[in-house]
């Protein structure tokens, strides 16, 4: 009787996307920053990249308003070893906003052209942040905020969805043309180029690669790993 195989647990596969900086404490910084500074340590990546993004929507959406406010900074002048590298504050002391101006900005927003409900429930999810760093309370927000946001309605924003509709669409006539044709310089391209868009042409019609997330992946992954038993 034969031996058994031996079974090897495979460590973790290495999660894809550049590795999330570890955030420094400054030094000599009151109890206050030292209590955010934890606050923000214990709080979810998806958290904060939502923070992140509702900062980039109001100097989008506001960013006429925002620059005449001189305590509020720009995208990326913060300090870059906070919690969002610099990209905006994350400690008290680092901005000053009052409950009128954090209420106009949530308002410029809304205003704006082809601006839906999710994104203004997004920048209210990032003044909310900002407002615990200035008071020290976690999930609260400015009055004029909240009073802002529930005179909107879901219905008075445009719904922002993704296009589904392919355009273009290739026949099987043209992809067995496409792959039984040998290359020629007459193409008009290198061979380098021709071997590089075959491949990108089959992992596309052949395997069924989405054009973003599948064949995005594939263009910037650096490793690949063969698995026999999915083929």
């Amino acid at each position: 009787m034969g031996r058994a195989a031996r079974i090897r647990n495979k460590p973790n596969p290495r999660k894809r996307g550049p590795k999330r900086k570890k955030a420094k404490k400054p030094r000599r910084i009151g109890q206050k920053k030292r209590r955010a500074f934890r606050v923000n340590a214990k709080k979810l990546p998806s958290a904060l990249t939502r923070y992140k993004g509702g900062y980039t929507l109001i100097f989008k959406k506001a960013g006429r308003y925002c620059r005449t406010l001189k305590r509020l900074p720009k995208p990326g002048t913060c300090d870059p070893d906070n919690h969002f590298q610099g990209y905006m504050p994350a400690l008290p002391g680092d901005f000053h906003l009052s409950g009128p101006q954090a209420a106009t900005i949530l308002e410029k927003v809304a205003d704006a052209p082809n601006t839906s409900y999710a994104q203004v429930r997004q920048v209210s999810a990032t003044l909310s942040y900002l407002h615990s760093l200035m008071t020290g309370k976690q999930g609260t927000n400015w009055k004029l905020v909240k009073e802002e946001l529930e005179s909107r309605e879901e219905k008075d924003f445009v719904r922002l969805r993704p296009r589904l509709k392919p355009t273009v669409i290739v026949s099987p006539e043209e992809m067995k043309t496409a792959f039984t044709t040998e290359y020629s310089p007459a193409c008009g391209l290198t061979y380098a180029k021709w071997v590089s868009g075959l491949l990108a042409a089959w992992c596309w019609c052949i395997w069924g690669c989405r054009p973003r997330c599948d064949l995005g992946a594939l263009k910037t992954s650096t490793d690949h790993d063969i698995n026999r038993v999915q083929g």
